[in-house]
């Protein structure tokens, strides 16, 4: 039995896809879909309500079905034809049917694979997606199945085994990631219905993470550890790169484009690149002397424009400024942006004013500087307790 059925899109429109039970090569009926890449203006499988909803009948008590808009009846007559020509192979199929188009054949597991292989290749590591793939695998068993047996049943007994084996945070950035991957397949008229958009599946909130940052103390530990437990010299742009960022408040991002045309007049000007959290407005930021010293240090290259030319791409950096801060003896879990979080937290606890410290973040509200402000003071309140009492 092949049906025409139909698939609201978000630009208003209908996408024509075929609905056909039909025998496989077993023998056993099987459900498959073949969309046609034919759009048309309305769901005319539907019938025509009143304006409370009620199915509207004719006099003989026939509901009515939609009039066809003039502009659909050259896509419906093709939909029409293709569906009585998928009909006659049904019926004329010995070794079972098996359509080209059939979006049967989309499987989970293999549709993620070649996301991630494809991200690989262009020189770029994705943990979140790759952590994704692991976790489904153990979850099914190292099965593959069609992404249309994945429905909210399946998504909410996912998350749940997801809160046995990782964090909140950790589990929202893997749904995350399936998430893309189905709302790319329903773009691409691969699914009949996405289980993300479901009211019965809710995705687990992002919980405020400790922001850690380093002491002065523990700045002077990085400058004076150039070198591994084992001797190996550590990466001097990285190095270099790091602790001027903790003294210049710039992101990863702008270390790694940071030219020398933009030191001008002792000053760095730099449009950072726009997000939800930074304005994309040009900022200005003064060079200290310390920042001015790194400068020195790492002097100008002939051949490079950019100032930390040598600096690894982001997933290269975790795990090197992790090894470095261990060989320093810095016990704190860190990454390249807890440089930001230190020229932040050193900026407040020397008395910076709240909105010149936004300015110099490109924070786009006065509100994500004040979660640094907070921390300052927590810290104040901290070492208040230290003080000795009088008995």
């Amino acid at each position: 039995m092949v049906t025409i059925r139909y698939k609201s899109l978000k630009n208003g429109k209908y996408s024509i896809y075929l609905d056909i039970y039909a025998p496989n090569k077993n023998g056993k009926k099987k459900r498959v879909y073949e969309f046609l890449k034919i759009y048309v203006t309305e769901d005319y499988s539907k019938f025509v309500t009143k304006e409370d909803g009620q199915i509207k009948y004719d006099r003989k008590g026939a509901p009515i079905k939609k009039k066809i808009a003039k502009e659909d009846e050259p896509f419906l007559k093709l939909a029409e034809r293709i569906r009585a020509e998928r009909e006659l192979e049904v019926s004329n199929s010995i070794n079972g049917y098996s359509p080209k188009n059939k979006i049967q054949e989309s499987l989970l597991i293999r549709g993620l694979q070649e996301k991630y292989d494809q991200v690989k290749e262009q020189g770029r590591e994705n943990w979140g997606l790759k952590g994704l793939i692991v976790s489904l695998k153990k979850f099914i068993n190292n099965k593959d199945l069609s992404i249309h047996k994945v429905d909210v049943s399946f998504l909410n007994e996912f998350k749940k085994y997801l809160f046995q084996i990782n964090h909140q945070n950790t589990i929202r950035v893997k749904l995350f990631y399936l998430k893309w991957f189905f709302d790319v397949a329903e773009s691409n008229n691969e699914l009949i219905e996405n289980p993300f958009r479901a009211m019965e599946f809710e995705m687990p909130k992002q919980l405020m993470s400790e922001t850690v940052h380093l002491t002065l103390n523990e700045i002077q530990l990085l400058k004076n550890t150039s070198k591994t437990e084992r001797g190996r010299i550590i990466n001097p742009h990285l190095r270099y790169g790091f602790l001027f960022a903790c003294f210049t408040g710039l992101r990863y991002s702008d270390i790694f484009a940071l030219k020398w045309s933009n030191i001008v007049n002792d000053e760095i000007i730099l449009k950072p690149k726009k997000s939800k959290r930074v304005t994309g407005k040009t900022i200005r930021v003064p060079l200290s002397e310390f920042a001015k010293t790194i400068l020195e240090d790492i002097g100008k290259n002939e051949f490079h424009e950019r100032i930390f030319f040598n600096i690894p791409k982001k997933t290269g950096t975790y795990l090197a400024v992790r090894t470095w801060a261990k060989t320093a003896g810095i016990n704190k879990s860190i990454s390249f942006h807890t440089s930001r979080h230190t020229f932040a937290t050193l900026g407040l606890t020397h008395n910076m004013d709240l909105y010149t410290m936004q300015d110099l973040l490109g924070h786009s509200t006065i509100s994500m500087t004040q979660h640094y402000a907070k921390i300052v003071d927590q810290k104040r309140t901290e070492e208040i307790k230290k003080l000795p009492t009088l008995k």
